[in-house]
Parts: structure tokens; C-alpha cells; sequence
């Protein structure tokens, strides 16, 4: 085994590091807070980070955070927004989820807006965002995916700028790639491709704003015409609602 990873080193040109690279008689290690196994890794990892945002929720309720008779729903969003959704996708952005890892995600991040707002599970799903200004998990995943891309750009270190450079041209075809995914995302929401970035990188800010706009504007239009299709939602109001932000019908209360 380790003759197969001297000659992959040299293949790829890197070195291991002596420190951050360890070699266990098990099949499973945590390296940089994921778990890395052999098999089910994106499932492992996905349980694990429900599970303790499942516990930050229920340490909340005891501030309010437990819908009727609680804080209000922005002020509930707000709290889940800084304490819980950190928690439930810490890591994850880079890791290549299917549709239906991310379907499990989605699951409890539209149960905990739909508490948050007291709704019941018959609430349509489109009106649990839009009443909000929040977005779909997916959507959600993306903007850390975006994010961790940028810092990657960004980066002063030659090594990073190296590493960068290779990886995207080796794995620009490879569907388990950071650079992969995140070539798709960038597709998904109009954005200038990895090698458009790489040589007119925005400042920071401006990235930052343009990541949001494109999102917020992509996951608006997708859930206000899954409203119109729903006869249930025509007294929703969706001409009053603007991007990323909550519903008239809260801000009023």
C-alpha cells in the first residue's frame, strides 16, 4: 500500500505530509471534521451532521425556537440561520452528494422552516420558502460550495495556485470532484467558469453580492412557478414577495 501511494504522489506530483497524513488498521478516520470510510461515506457523514443539528434545535427551544407561542418566524429563521444550518452542512459542500443524500437534508432543513413558522405538514413546500425569503438546502449547499471556491481562487499560496491549477485540469471530467461539482454549480447559476475567474477574479464583496443575486433570483423563479401551478397557493400574494426577503405578511405582525 504504501508503494502504491509513492508512485501515485509521483504521478500527481505532490508530497505527503508527514503530520497531517496518518494510517490506520480500521476503515473509517476523521480528517478535517468528515468522517472517511471505505463505504457509505456521504451517508455517514450526512447522519452525523442531522444528528447534531437536531441536538442545536432542541437546546433552543428553551429561547423560543419551538414555533406556536415562540419568537416570531423571522426572528426563528435568523436563530436557525446562525446556530442550526452551520451545523447541519458543515463539511458537506464538498463532498459530491447525489440527489437523494440531498433529498435527506432537505427533509429536516424544510421540517425545521415549517416548526419555525407553525405550518402544517401539508404546508406546500414552495410556500414554506417564499413566505421566509429562504432558499432549498440544495441552494444552500451551493453558496458554501461557491464560497469555498473563491477562497481557493483567492488564495496567496503558491502551493494552493499549483494544486488549483492541476486539479482542475485533471478532474474538470470527474463527477467525485470538488471542481467538477462546482463547475456545474457555476453553470446552474450563470456564472463565470473556474478559468473565467481564474484570470478576472472579483473582489471578494462583489462576489459575494453577484453569488447571491444569481441564487436568490434562480431559487425564487423555481418556487414561485411551482406556487403559480398550485391552485391552493393563488391567495399567496407572490407579486409582493422580493428576493430573499420574508413575505409582507411577516414583516407586519
Amino acid at each position: 500500500m504504501l508503494d502504491i501511494i509513492g508512485r501515485y504522489t509521483d504521478q500527481h506530483q505532490y508530497n505527503i505530509h508527514s503530520t497531517k497524513t496518518k494510517i490506520v488498521p480500521t476503515n473509517a478516520t476523521i480528517h478535517l471534521g468528515l468522517q472517511r470510510t471505505n463505504k457509505r461515506e456521504n451517508e455517514i457523514n450526512i447522519d452525523d451532521r442531522i444528528k447534531l443539528a437536531r441536538r442545536a434545535k432542541y437546546s433552543l427551544m428553551s429561547s423560543g425556537l419551538h414555533g406556536t407561542n415562540g419568537v416570531d418566524p423571522i426572528t426563528g429563521y435568523n436563530i436557525y440561520k446562525t446556530y442550526i444550518l452551520p451545523r447541519l452542512l458543515y463539511g458537506l459542500e464538498i463532498l459530491p452528494l447525489t440527489k437523494g443524500q440531498i433529498e435527506i437534508l432537505e427533509k429536516f432543513h424544510k421540517n425545521t422552516l415549517r416548526h419555525i413558522q407553525s405550518r402544517s405538514q401539508r404546508t406546500a413546500t414552495s410556500a414554506i420558502y417564499l413566505l421566509l425569503g429562504a432558499i432549498p438546502v440544495e441552494g444552500e449547499l451551493h453558496k458554501r460550495q461557491l464560497s469555498m471556491l473563491y477562497s481557493l481562487l483567492s488564495a496567496k499560496n503558491q502551493t494552493i495556485q499549483d494544486l488549483l491549477q492541476r486539479q482542475s485540469s485533471i478532474n474538470f471530467d470527474n463527477p467525485k470532484s470538488f471542481f467538477f461539482c462546482s463547475m456545474e454549480t457555476l453553470q446552474i447559476y450563470n456564472l463565470p467558469n473556474i478559468w473565467e475567474l481564474q484570470s478576472n477574479l472579483p473582489i471578494k464583496s462583489k462576489w459575494k453580492t453577484l453569488v447571491n443575486f444569481k441564487m436568490s433570483n434562480y431559487w425564487n423563479n423555481a418556487l414561485q412557478i411551482d406556487t403559480v401551478q398550485k391552485t391552493s397557493l393563488k391567495y399567496l400574494a407572490i407579486k409582493h414577495i422580493k428576493t430573499g426577503k420574508p413575505h409582507i405578511s411577516y414583516t407586519t405582525l
